[in-house]
This record gives C-alpha cells, sequence and structure tokens, in this order.
C-alpha cells in the first residue's frame, strides 16, 4: 500500500477502536487486557506506512481509549499528546462526524467506542463497516463535496 497524499480540499481521518478490556462493574475505569494490549499493539504496527505525527488526536476518558492510544504511541514513535474528549464516551455518531467538520483541514485521530464510532464511519462512508475492538479504518473526507473513501482498514482478522 502507498502513503495517501492529500488534497487541498480534503482531510484524513483515522478511527480506531479501543483494544479488548479487563471486564469491571466499573466501565469508564476498565483498563485492557493481556490480550488487549497485544491487539493495540499489532493494529499500530499495520500503521507504520503513514505518518501521523501531524494529527490531532482526540480520545476518549475511559481507560482502555487512553490505554490503547498510549501503546499507538509508544509502537509508532509519536508523542504522548492528545485530547481528551469527553464526549467521546457518551456521545453517538453526530458527535464524531461534528467533530471532524469543526476541524476543518486538520488531519485527525479519533480513538472511540462502539457503537458510535462504527454508526459514524458508516454514515461516513455509506458502507457498513462495525470496528471490533483494536480495529481501525482511515478515510479520507472532502468536506466541499460530501464525500469520504476508506483508504486503509486494520482488521483483527489480520493479526
Amino acid at each position: 500500500m502507498v502513503a495517501f497524499t492529500l488534497s487541498w480540499d480534503s482531510v484524513n481521518t483515522l478511527f480506531v477502536r479501543h483494544a479488548d478490556a479487563e471486564p469491571s462493574s466499573d466501565d469508564f475505569k476498565r483498563l485492557l487486557s493481556v490480550e488487549g494490549k497485544r491487539q493495540a499493539s499489532l493494529a499500530a504496527r499495520a500503521l507504520t506506512e503513514f505518518d501521523l505525527s501531524t494529527y490531532r488526536v482526540f480520545v476518549s476518558p475511559a481507560s482502555r481509549t487512553v490505554e490503547t492510544w498510549e501503546i499507538f504511541c509508544e509502537v509508532l514513535n509519536l508523542p504522548p499528546s492528545f485530547v481528551i474528549d469527553a464526549s467521546l464516551y457518551s456521545e453517538d455518531a453526530r458527535y464524531y462526524l461534528d467533530l471532524i467538520l469543526a476541524n476543518g483541514q486538520e488531519n485527525l485521530v479519533i480513538v472511540g467506542h462502539n457503537p458510535a464510532i462504527s454508526q459514524a464511519l458508516t454514515e461516513l462512508t455509506k458502507r457498513q463497516i462495525g470496528l471490533k475492538p483494536a480495529e481501525w479504518v482511515l478515510v479520507n473526507y472532502s468536506p466541499s463535496e460530501m464525500t469520504a473513501e476508506t483508504i486503509a482498514h486494520h482488521s483483527r482478522a489480520e493479526n
């Protein structure tokens, strides 16, 4: 796969669903399982050909999403800087899409949860995309044309 070059009127958004987490009575504080840590590492390795260093990163405050992105940063040698966005934990797909629009021409990473993240992808790409834990999709979106194209998709089946 060849790295994608942005056109003037489009942006890339990387949608990442958190990896598998341990069971807990407090959903918000669930940490990644041993398998989830492995999944996150493998998923991140599948992104090595993409330069994410200029992307603005938004992460749900839930422990499992923060931990997933921290593993991505370690594997990809990215600075562990990101914006905690509480609404990514509780809001629906519309919020995810509004976040993209609100950030104009910035390339984004959004690390979040189902069902909202998969619903946002389906709405944006007009294709049924259901992300499993530790899966990601890189989408190129043109706000001026209201079109989106899936550039790359990492499935756990590829691990």
